[in-house]
């Protein structure tokens, strides 16, 4: 007979909880606005005139990785301010270091679904406590995309 798992309420950033408070609870924050919808859709923009200089307009391996070393919209998406104050308050660090960028594309209406995981399992990053990844939405996505 399977154990129950005990159950905790998610605390979620905002006035009463700050950002490394939901981090140490959760070990995850969400949600955090980064973007102003004209970053995000000129970040989309950026991506999908990339997206049509790949073979079939398919964005597939190595196409995928470190877009912020070949697109200036990308660049500025890793250096924006609220993304990077969000990862040093997370870590308790003042420096951050972008490790790299990857793009996980689902389009609208898809029916592939993004379960819990632990990146730093596919990742390799340690210390785990000394390394996050953040995932930002382009375009808006409801809660039931997952």
């Amino acid at each position: 007979e399977p154990s129950e798992r005990p159950t905790r309420t998610a605390v979620v950033v905002g006035d009463l909880f700050p950002l490394g408070l939901a981090m140490a609870a959760n070990g995850f924050a969400s949600p955090i606005r980064v973007l102003t919808p004209s970053e995000a859709g000129a970040a989309l923009a950026a991506l999908r005139e990339y997206q049509e200089t790949q073979p079939g307009g398919l964005l597939r391996g190595d196409a995928r990785f470190k877009l912020h070393l070949l697109l200036p919209a990308f660049c500025r998406l890793v250096l924006h301010p609220v993304l990077v104050r969000a990862v040093c308050e997370a870590l308790g660090t003042p420096d951050v270091l972008c490790w790299s960028s990857d793009l996980n594309v689902k389009e609208a209406r898809s029916p592939t679904y993004a379960s819990a995981h632990q990146d730093s399992t596919y990742a390799n990053l340690l210390p785990t406590d000394a390394a996050l990844t953040a995932w930002l939405a382009l375009s808006d996505a409801p809660l039931e995309a997952g």
